[in-house]
């Protein structure tokens, strides 16, 4: 199927795309792209390459044919552009976000029991003690801390030392409030929905 969503807020526009075609189907609906077809033509894998292609084409309905390219530490950057912009895959779903004002994170992770088993590596105690009445806590905290990563960049350390999501009662959607230590103590505040399939932070 084509884009699943779009979402607009007043300065950062989402979009995700639910991968059902082949990767020949995906390259298809893109438009013509020398670059993109040279860096296609370099990745082997048939997932990997329908994600890179399913990207390509959220931008593009996003904001037009724009060339995606890439920092020394992996970072997407919009060539030419003074957009931000973050990128997200989970098995079949995609997402993008992009900004006129603001550095941007976000994340896509499917709902799986996985996370739960090494959520003391990324949560710390008070953080997994508001889990146990709300268990959907514990990938939310996931998804907003690989989110606030993308978007803080350099300074994270440790995702349960340098970064703690604030506890609050989860909805289907909102917004949700995370703490991150870097040289003192900021906010950032991020957009969620739950899904029934995944689950999605940007900010």
């Amino acid at each position: 199927m084509p884009i699943l969503d779009t979402i607009h807020t007043p300065s950062i526009d989402v979009a995700i795309w639910h991968i059902t075609e082949t990767a020949d189907e995906l390259f298809s609906m893109l438009l013509p792209n020398p670059v993109y077809t040279n860096e296609l033509n370099r990745i082997s894998s048939n997932k990997r390459k329908s994600e890179f292609l399913a990207v390509r084409l959220l931008m593009q309905h996003l904001v037009g044919d724009s060339t995606i390219a890439y920092l020394s530490n992996g970072k997407p950057i919009l060539s030419g552009s003074s957009r931000f912009i973050s990128i997200s895959h989970t098995k079949e779903y995609v997402a993008v976000a992009i900004s006129n004002q603001h550095e941007v994170g976000i994340d896509i992770e499917t709902i799986s029991a996985k996370v739960h088993q090494v959520k003391e590596r990324f949560m710390n105690k008070t953080e997994l003690v508001h889990a146990q009445q709300y268990p959907e806590f514990v990938l939310l905290s996931w998804v907003a801390k690989e989110a606030a990563y993308k978007k803080i960049g350099d300074g994270v350390v440790h995702f349960s030392q340098s970064m703690e999501l604030v506890p609050f009662v989860p909805h289907l959607s909102g917004v949700l409030e995370l703490k991150a230590q870097l040289l003192e103590e900021t906010r950032y505040s991020f957009y969620y929905q739950q899904h029934t399939d995944f689950v999605l932070v940007y900010g």
